[in-house]
């Protein structure tokens, strides 16, 4: 008989049995711990350990050689990954690991390994943070506070931050007072000095950190916490050493640092990133998919072209935008797709940020309704909409509302509603609800209250107000140096006819010195704008 070696039996008792593999995995995998730990002493968080733990079904080993592929080789192999991650976290989670449940729901809420599901996210966050990992209360908290993926609700968002704060996450802690923030300062500075992480990590200011700190966030960033590693980069004189750790904190799971090294790296002189490029897109992409900061990857999209990152279009970064900056960046997309005369696109992202508790993105779809840009207007539709965004306390909601009352677009007719409306919402500085009650007194001749009214408007930069005080103030007044003015700042803010006639002011020398070359300049701005008036006063 044929004498084989030990090593050969091994690999014949490795091919032929499959189910004994993950054993012998387990056997190797100690095996090289022992020698690892005794003669090469690597670190314990390398790729040869991480893909070992992995194969054998470690959830957080998989996830996090999973951030590692999408940073230094791609998010394809990346995402094979982060398959496994789930399953495993999954397992972990069940078998109560509350570490795993939080890093489960991550995956839940960025929609790594898998579809985004922020109603499981929550269910994970909630499950872990109850059982004391305080970041998931941090992140359920911002969750809630801003509307990503989940309807906003402030009161939640405060007692998660509550929960957070007594369990030594400071940066969660309310403060009313100059007193009471000193008090947290302090408190924040012993802790740090005793070396807890928390502590030190709630100093933004590098002038405020204590002298150890640095210290802490080397023995933390070692341990591979990634936001330690962050931390720690902005204490880096040397820039290098800097870009280092902010790439090391990205590529262990802080998407906030893929974020900031992207962007530092992208705004550097173009010919020296060149040869850098493809990295820099996959960090900017990671860094979107995991927070919603997702402008540097948009810009590099725009201004490349064909990128390793061309499956990556446009559209779904901008989701990511909207899904994890939550419902102000919607409502943000919707009017920027409103201005580019994209509506249906308009359309989809206003109402995710109204789905999420946002009058803003309310008010937005009301409008799209309300101008007919699905075909003819629907005043029943807008008005439902400003309605809702009115009971989410959004004040130029509440005026849109008013005025629907009082023409009863889309409903009933209710002057006393709609005075109502209007009057609150410009209590709240809504623009739109003090400039019609300026235009309703100005129409009852109250000329007193129409400036009050229209001066509330001005003063947050409203073209129409400025432009009708300072119509009033020259037609009523005969103040023309008031009129010069306001018709000036109307004309600054955009509108037409308010350069038209403090042109006319300047031209004939009223409410201050003639200046007939200035007013020449203003009336070839009115008239490019469409001012027909402006046109005839050409030379």
């Amino acid at each position: 008989m044929e004498k084989k070696f030990a090593v050969e039996r091994l690999g014949e008792y490795f091919s032929k049995n499959y189910s004994n593999r993950k054993k012998v995995l387990s056997i190797f995998a100690v095996f090289l711990a022992i020698v690892g730990f005794f003669v090469f002493k690597p670190p314990i968080n390398s790729n040869i350990f991480l893909e070992l733990k992995c194969e054998l079904g470690n959830g957080r080993s998989c996830n996090q050689l999973a951030h590692r592929e999408y940073v230094f080789n791609s998010q394809k192999a990346a995402d094979s990954l982060f398959k496994k991650a789930r399953a495993g976290l999954k397992k972990e989670c069940d078998s109560g690991a509350h570490e795993s449940c939080f890093s489960l729901a991550e995956l839940f809420l960025t929609g790594r390994g898998g579809e985004q599901d922020p109603e499981k996210a929550k269910i994970f966050f909630k499950s872990s943070c109850e059982r004391g990992v305080i970041e998931a209360c941090k992140t359920l908290s911002t969750m809630y506070a801003w509307g990503r993926s989940i309807k906003i609700d402030l009161a939640k968002s405060k007692e998660l931050d509550r929960i957070a704060c007594n369990a030594g996450h400071f940066s969660s802690c309310p403060f009313e007072s100059d007193e009471s923030w000193n008090s947290l300062k302090e408190r924040a500075r012993k802790a740090c000095m005793e070396g807890k992480l928390e502590g030190c990590l709630f100093f933004r200011n590098e002038d405020d950190l204590p002298e150890s700190a640095a210290n802490t966030f080397a023995k933390f960033c070692d341990g591979n916490d990634p936001r330690a590693c962050g931390k720690l980069a902005f204490l880096q004189k040397d820039e290098n050493k800097k870009m280092t750790f902010l790439l090391r904190a990205c590529s262990n799971g802080d998407d906030d640092s893929c974020t900031y090294w992207a962007s530092i790296r992208s705004s550097s002189d173009k010919q020296s990133w060149r040869t850098d490029f493809n990295l820099i897109a996959r960090v900017s992409v990671k860094g979107c998919k995991g927070t919603g900061e997702c402008l540097n990857a948009i810009q590099l999209f725009r201004s490349e072209g064909k990128t390793e990152i061309e499956s990556e279009n446009l559209s779904v970064l901008e989701k990511y935008r909207c899904a994890l900056g939550g419902a102000v960046q919607c409502s943000y997309l919707g009017s920027l797709k409103a201005e580019e005369k994209e509506f249906f696109e308009a359309k989809n992202f206003y109402l995710k940020s109204c789905e999420w508790g946002l009058g803003a993105g309310c008010k937005g779809v009301g409008e799209l309704f309300d101008a007919g840009r699905f075909g003819l207007e629907d005043f029943a539709e807008a008005r439902r909409y400003f309605n809702e965004g009115c009971q989410y306390e959004y004040p130029d909601s509440c005026a849109a509302l008013g005025i629907y009352f009082r023409y009863g677009r889309g409903g009933e007719k209710d002057l006393k509603k709609a005075d109502e409306l209007l009057k609150s919402s410009c209590d709240k500085n809504s623009r739109i609800g003090c400039r019609m009650l300026g235009a309703i007194s100005e129409d009852e001749r109250s000329y007193l209250k129409a400036k009050q009214y229209y001066g509330k408007s001005c003063e947050g930069n409203d073209p129409y107000a400025c432009y009708r005080l300072g119509m009033i103030a020259d037609r009523i007044d005969d103040d023309y140096a008031k009129a010069r003015e306001f018709l000036y700042k109307a004309c600054t803010w955009g509108s037409n006819e308010g350069c038209f006639q403090v042109g006319l002011l300047y031209a004939n020398g009223l409410g201050g010195p003639m200046n007939q070359e200035k007013g020449q300049r203003l009336f070839i701005q009115a008239c490019k704008a469409g001012v027909k008036q402006a046109c005839r006063n050409l030379d």
